[in-house]
């Protein structure tokens, strides 16, 4: 149930479209999810993967963005992952 309501809520949306009521229920479900430790298949992580939601690591950190493109409203934020890496593309 929770996977799916994260699902509904950040479906089409983009990083910076939340207001911060949605923020705070985005990042209880979060949680309530990484908590329970869902199995996952490694296969199942390659690909193109839109950023919806930026949320800080447990040291504060969020993404690693090396990439010279700036934050404006028409970016689209990316990541590509491998087996071996994962590319942050902004």
């Amino acid at each position: 149930a929770d996977v799916t309501e994260l699902f509904d809520i950040i479906n089409g949306h983009r990083q910076d479209s939340y207001p911060q009521e949605t923020r705070f229920k985005v990042s209880e479900l979060i949680e309530r999810i990484v908590q329970k430790r869902y199995p996952w298949e490694q296969d199942e992580l390659p690909g193109k993967w839109a950023l919806v939601y930026l949320q800080p690591g447990p040291d504060g950190g969020g993404i690693d963005r090396r990439i010279p493109f700036p934050e404006l409203w028409f970016n689209n934020n990316y990541q590509v992952f491998t087996r071996e890496s994962v590319t942050n593309i902004g």
